[in-house]
């Protein structure tokens, strides 16, 4: 909805806001009944800013759990920076604002028992919310800011991290399905910079440390304590091995990271070691480094074999042109983070960008977060096996979420599960709002594991899932089983190719759009397949085309269109809570990645991290 001046004036005119008592709130002027707001964005200077898009939501909005925003609740400046939103029910509530232009923001929290007037609202910077939360968190945390959208996923290493928070004082709060939702601070968040946030014990104020090109930058590492942040300045670094065994601990973290708005670049110079190690590291943070070269087998970071390494996260990295593995897991290491990293043009048949566990079964790793990674051309020049991320047997809870991976040699995603059986579906991992597309491979799914809200195309092969080491002809090798795959988007490609799937080892695929493969479909076994839509006849699909269905296929927007065979068709329980750009689906949900919200504007789909 854009609010003009005009309408304002018109507004005032007829006596919208005419007569009665009103709160004054956060600066605010009283302008009479009934409900409604009106105010003013402005940038530092004072000078008004237009087309800024303003979203008013109750004060205790949970943006996981109350549901769809309403879209009564949007306004947009007019030329002279002004806003309104005519009809607001009684009630307190959360103002933020983005300058579609400069990405700068703000938050203010208004109340309405008649027409308030706010004062003039200053876009400034967004900085950023670290949260750490206790060492025992609940399954399925996650922290926000209440009366906004804005909220994160607590990942793996016991962290959550808000981007583009507005700056000044905001409430944070977490909740669990467990807990219900804890107030944990009110913080001020600076002008581009970084705010922390504790669920439990007591912050530590470590010392600031610094490195710079020609020092020794294992001894700087070495020196680091509980609590201490090392920063690294722009530059080359050339380095044999850098090993990491430091132990930080809950609410005193260590972190490693570039100077803000310098580029350090690590480049290795041995063939007998991998350039970033970790041996027994707990509470570690490493952010904001590139690596551009690694000598012919040596992996860019190597979690090792020996002591176990744990609560460690690897954030903002930049890695390409490099000889092995980029990310590179080996051994029991549990509750690690690897998010917001760009990973590209690995070399070399071994040039997975992200690697867990080992082919064997021989390690259990537990509680990787892999999230919100741009992961490309990887090992393009020899598709020997190599890809974007691999799960290899005996991972259990590992999360692959939102992340882009195009242009790769084999597959995006393979997931295996457990190496041995597991009756009691005990694990399970989850691969959820991920876009795969020009890949060798897009998904390999095995075992113990959700697959919802992916979408998938323009690959060799679109999805398998098949007894481990083959076909199904073939007698060794675990069963497909605690596989869910539903409320995904397939389209392209060569093959579909389901095979010894059994609905008594709980195997399901519901609610997925699958178009355009060039070959049959491979089904066999029982399985559970209910609420599909596609362009084959197979039991538990409906016939549709992506004419009629898809928005535009071929400039990447999946999204379904008026009159398509996906809206409203989705069948329960198969239902996935929120769709692939995460916003909740509504009552009737409908099938595939995308819940319809109304015509595309435009490719959904683009190369780069992911947007919402």
């Amino acid at each position: 909805m854009r609010a003009n001046f005009l309408l304002l004036s018109v507004a005032l005119a007829y006596g919208l806001w005419a007569g009665g008592c009103a709160d004054r709130v956060a600066g605010g002027s009283e302008i009479g009944n009934p409900a409604a707001l009106a105010g003013v964005a402005v940038d530092s200077g004072g000078g008004s800013r237009a087309g800024v898009a303003l979203r008013l939501l109750p004060e205790n909005y949970d943006p996981q759990a109350s549901g769809a925003a309403g879209d009564t609740l949007k306004a947009e400046s007019d030329s002279q920076g002004h806003y309104l939103f005519p009809r607001v029910k009684p009630g307190g509530y959360v103002l933020t604002a983005v300058d579609p232009l400069t990405g700068f923001r703000f938050f203010s929290r208004v109340t309405a028992k008649s027409g308030v007037r706010a004062q003039a609202d200053t876009l400034r910077a967004p900085g950023r919310v670290v949260v750490e939360v206790s060492d025992s968190i609940p399954a399925g945390t996650y922290v926000f800011i209440p009366g906004t959208l804005d909220r994160a996923w607590v990942d793996a290493s016991g962290r959550a991290v808000l981007d583009s928070v507005p700056a000044g004082f905001v409430p944070i709060e977490q909740r669990s399905a467990a807990a219900g939702s804890t107030r944990l601070d009110s913080l001020r968040v600076p002008e581009a910079g970084t705010a922390r946030a504790f669920s439990a014990g007591s912050q530590v104020t470590g010392k600031l440390r610094w490195v710079s090109p020609g020092q020794d930058i294992q001894a700087a590492v070495d020196s680091l304590a509980p609590g201490d942040t090392l920063f690294i300045r722009g530059g080359a670094y050339y380095l044999a091995h850098l090993g990491i065994s430091l132990k930080g601990r809950p609410g005193a973290r260590i972190t490693i990271r570039n100077q803000p708005g310098e580029n350090p670049i690590l480049r290795g110079t041995s063939d007998q070691y991998n350039l970033i190690h970790f041996n027994g590291a707990e509470y570690v943070d490493l952010e904001g480094l590139e690596i551009d070269s690694t000598m012919e087998g040596s992996d860019a970071l190597k979690f090792e074999e020996g002591d176990t390494t744990h609560h460690v996260s690897i954030r903002g990295f930049r890695i390409h042109h490099i000889h092995g593995i980029a990310i590179n897991e080996q051994g029991n290491h549990h509750h690690i983070s690897i998010e917001g990293n760009e990973i590209h043009h690995t070399l070399g048949t071994t040039g997975t960008a992200i690697r867990i566990a080992d082919a064997t079964g021989k390690y259990s790793p537990t509680d990787w977060t892999v999230e919100g990674n741009w992961i490309h051309h990887c090992a393009w020049s020899d598709a020997g096996g190599s890809g974007a991320i691999h799960v290899f047997p005996g991972a259990r809870n590992v999360i692959v979420r939102d992340n882009m991976l195009h242009d790769n040699a084999h597959e995006g995603i393979r997931m295996y599960g457990r190496f041995e059986e597991n009756p009691q579906g005990e694990g399970i991992s989850l691969v959820e709002g991920n876009a795969i597309w020009n890949s060798g491979a897009g998904l390999l799914a095995l075992s113990d594991v959700i697959v919802r809200n992916n979408v998938v195309f323009a690959c060799s092969v679109m999805v398998v899932s098949q007894r481990y080491n083959g076909s199904g002809s073939q007698p060794s090798g675990k069963l497909p089983e605690n596989l869910s795959i539903y409320n995904n988007t397939f389209y392209g490609g060569t093959e579909i190719t389901l095979l010894d799937w059994d609905a008594a080892r709980q195997c399901v695929f519901a609610n997925n759009a699958v178009y355009g493969t060039a070959s049959p479909w491979e089904i066999r076994g029982t399985g559970i397949f209910s609420g599909n839509v596609g362009d084959q006849a197979s039991p538990g699909f409906t016939m549709s085309s992506a004419l009629i269905d898809l928005d535009s296929p071929a400039n990447r927007s999946f999204q379904p269109r008026i009159g398509s065979a996906l809206l409203d068709k989705a069948v329960r329980p198969w239902v996935a809570e929120n769709d692939f750009q995460g916003s909740p689906r509504d009552s009737a949900p409908d099938v595939g990645a995308f819940e319809y919200r109304g015509p595309a504007t435009g490719p959904a789909l683009e190369e780069g991290f992911k947007r919402r």
